[in-house]
C-alpha cells in the first residue's frame, strides 16, 4: 500500500508543486495507521512472557519502527525521483519518517498489552491519539505537545525548530515510555493475579 500511496501522491500535483516533504508525509501518515496493529501483537508478547521479556520485546518494536521508516523513506525517495520534484528539507523529513514510525508502532506494542481483544487495540491505536488530540484542541497547546498526530505532522514538513524536537520528545515519551511502563506493570501485575 505504501507504494500505491507515494504513487498518488506524486501523480496528484502538477511538477512545480510536487515537494519531497508531501510525498513523505502522505506516505509516512498512512503507514503510522497501519504499523501499530503489528505493535499490538507484539504487546500480546509483552503479555505472554509477563513483562519479563520486555526489552526484548519493546527493542523489537524499535526496530521495527525503524525499518518501517527507512522503507517509507525509500519509497518516497523513489516516487519523487520517477516523477520529478523539489527536494527541500529532505534530510529533515527523512529523520523525521523514522521517528514518527517508531512512536507509531511503540503506541501498538503499549496498547496491545493493555487492550483485549487484538483487534480492540488495533482500532485503539487510531481512536485513542486522534481522539486524544480532537479533545485537546480545546487546549491547543497540549494536544500539541501530547499527542503523535500534529508531532508528525510538523517532522515531515521539512521546516522543524528546536521547539519542534522538544515537542516530538515529550510526544516519544508519552506514547513510547510512558504508555510501555504502563504496559510492562500491567503485564506484571496481570501474571501474578490468579487465574
Amino acid at each position: 500500500m505504501g507504494v500505491v500511496i507515494a504513487g498518488l501522491m506524486v501523480v496528484a500535483l502538477p511538477a512545480d508543486e510536487r515537494t519531497f516533504a508531501f510525498v513523505a508525509f502522505g506516505t509516512h501518515m498512512f503507514m503510522s495507521v497501519v504499523l501499530p496493529f503489528h505493535g499490538v501483537l507484539l504487546g500480546r508478547d509483552l503479555l505472554a512472557s509477563a513483562g519479563r521479556e520486555a526489552a526484548p520485546v519493546l527493542g523489537t518494536a524499535v526496530l521495527i519502527g525503524v525499518v518501517a521508516g527507512l522503507a517509507g523513506d525509500l519509497l518516497a525517495v523513489l516516487a519523487l525521483a520517477a516523477a520529478g520534484g523539489t527536494w527541500a528539507g529532505a534530510g529533515t523529513v527523512l529523520v523525521g519518517g523514522v521517528l514518527v514510525q517508531v512512536v507509531a508502532n511503540l503506541t501498538g506494542t503499549g496498547l496491545g498489552a493493555l487492550i483485549r481483544p487484538a483487534w480492540v487495540a488495533c482500532l485503539a491505536t487510531i481512536v485513542v491519539p486522534l481522539g486524544l488530540w480532537a479533545l485537546l484542541l480545546l487546549v491547543p497547546p497540549l494536544g500539541d505537545w501530547l499527542t503523535p498526530f500534529p508531532v508528525a505532522g510538523t517532522l515531515l514538513s521539512g521546516d522543524v525548530a528546536a521547539i519542534d524536537w522538544a515537542r516530538w520528545t515529550v510526544v516519544a515519551l508519552v506514547w513510547g515510555v510512558a504508555l510501555n511502563a504502563t504496559a510492562v506493570r500491567h503485564a506484571r501485575t496481570h501474571a501474578q493475579l490468579p487465574r
